[in-house]
Formats: C-alpha cells, sequence, structure tokens
C-alpha cells in the first residue's frame, strides 16, 4: 500500500489549527489510528512506525498529529501563540 500522504488542517479553534498527515487505508479499512507525539517531537517522528505497519499489511488510515504548538502547527500558528 502507497504511503502517500495527505496534509490536513484542522481548525481546532477560530485563531488555532492543528497539522495532520493522512495516510489513506484501504477501502474496508474498519479502524484510524491516530498517533500524537510527546513534548519537543512532530508528527513525522512517526513515519518509520507507518511505514513497518504498511509492510506488516495494516490497512487502517493512519493520522499523524502536530499539536498546536509544535511542528508545523507551531509554523502555522506562530502568529495566533504567545511568544516567550
Amino acid at each position: 500500500m502507497s504511503l502517500t500522504f495527505t496534509r490536513i488542517v484542522a481548525q481546532v479553534t477560530p485563531d488555532l489549527v492543528n497539522i495532520c498527515n493522512r495516510y489513506a487505508g484501504a477501502a474496508d479499512a474498519t479502524h484510524v489510528l491516530v498517533f500524537s507525539h510527546a513534548t519537543g517531537f512532530s508528527k513525522e517522528e512517526f513515519n518509520p512506525l507507518v511505514e513497518e505497519l504498511r509492510k506488516f499489511g495494516n490497512k487502517d488510515e493512519i493520522l499523524l498529529v502536530d499539536q498546536r504548538n509544535h511542528g508545523d502547527s507551531a509554523i502555522a500558528n506562530r502568529n495566533a501563540l504567545p511568544q516567550g
């Protein structure tokens, strides 16, 4: 199964977004696996895990989430978050 992803911008408040990578599941997928990382990391930390899951036949949809002040979300929210 291909590892191409779609970037999702999820509006979480009127001023803030979370940026997610969505790996589409198979047509018969029944689950969505959501991965959120610890402080100081980004959603890309899970890319090796996604590759391993696909190698072993996982067909579920997978979402990798950057919370509002991490990774790509921090960049997208830089004007809305307090600095300091």
